[in-house]
């Protein structure tokens, strides 16, 4: 399959305009992962700073909450029961 996929793009690379194309589709890729981690790493620090005394007091009887989504999970639980992310 690596191979049939090599000669594809080793044909489409004589293309006039095809590296351009390429180079700019790899650029909106990278951009499209770095948007989303940024975003992570905002909603994170958001919710963080969004809890009050209370709120953490309304956690610790509830549970855990999920760093990345704000979801509350049982307090024996290691994982994000809605994204599977690790609870600290």
């Amino acid at each position: 399959m690596s191979f049939k996929k090599y000669a594809i793009e080793k044909i489409a690379s004589y293309i006039p305009g095809y590296a351009g194309y390429k180079e700019k589709e790899v650029r909106r890729e990278t951009d499209a992962l770095l948007r989303r981690h940024i975003a992570s790493i905002l909603s994170s620090a958001a919710a963080q700073l969004a809890r009050s005394p209370t709120d953490a007091s309304v956690v610790a009887q509830q549970g855990v909450q999920c760093s990345q989504y704000s979801s509350v999970n049982p307090p024996e639980a290691k994982f994000c029961m809605n994204c599977g992310a690790k609870l600290e």
